[in-house]
């Protein structure tokens, strides 16, 4: 899954925009409340997307170091029914020296969504770009990247940001997933639920009143994903292109 990004640091405006919204409130207050508790909130600040400052209601916990990792071990399934073997891989907050490897799985994701709409054909340097946009969300405290590493590699990543909604509507701040992308070979193995999982736990800490994404309309496999997350459609994104 690609996602938007911001005006700061794009491929092309709003190319990567997926064909439909996705919220997810209940399973990060779940695992708000489990993380947190019902204690008092400090405030923050974060910027929408026309760069004004707001107000974030962050928790009153100690930051996440760099360097904590979370192990998981997930059930795997044997060849020709011999049963399942336990698949181990590792979540951690990335760094700004995991951009390069980040980046190099975004172009792959991008060129794996030119098969549902060529509107996802990305620029010459867009690997570049992308080094560039997810060291700097690494290293802010409005944003994040966490990796997945197995057997010593980056086998896949998420990225996201603090944004508000629009003014017009009853104020909600979210955590905006602008992109996630698991290596096929490493796929049905839970990696892209402890992905999520880590971005729900530090959108909570965050005070995010929930987490959304957008994805393309015809991968049906990452709409399923999402299904099963406990997303739901709220909106269509839709292109007409000029000939």
């Amino acid at each position: 899954m690609l996602g938007s990004h911001s005006k700061r640091a794009r491929v092309a405006p709003d190319l990567l925009c997926k064909s439909r919204v996705t919220l997810c409130e209940e399973a990060l207050e779940r695992a708000d409340a489990h993380r947190h508790g019902r204690a008092g909130r400090e405030q923050g600040n974060c910027s929408d997307r026309a760069g004004n400052k707001r107000n974030v209601r962050e928790h009153p916990v100690p930051p996440r170091a760099a360097v904590i990792r979370y192990d998981w071990g997930m059930k795997k399934r044997g060849k020709q029914g011999k049963g399942t073997e336990e698949a181990r891989f590792t979540v951690r907050p990335g760094k700004r020296d995991d951009a390069a490897a980040a980046a190099r799985l975004w172009v792959r994701s991008a060129r794996e969504h030119t098969v549902y709409d060529p509107v996802y054909a990305t620029a010459p340097d867009a690997e570049k770009v992308m080094r560039r946009f997810l060291a700097d969300l690494s290293s802010s405290s409005h944003s994040c990247l966490f990796v997945a590493e197995r057997n010593g590699e980056i086998v896949g990543f998420l990225s996201s940001e603090l944004r508000e909604g629009s003014p017009a509507f009853k104020p909600k701040t979210w955590a905006a997933v602008e992109d996630v992308y698991v290596v096929p070979d490493h796929r049905s193995l839970g990696i892209g639920h402890a992905l999520f999982e880590e971005c729900r736990a530090w959108a909570a800490q965050k005070g995010a009143d929930g987490i959304s994404l957008q994805v393309a309309a015809g991968n049906a496999r990452a709409r399923k994903f999402y299904d099963e997350l406990g997303f739901h459609e709220v909106s269509v994104y839709q292109v007409k292109e000029f000939e």
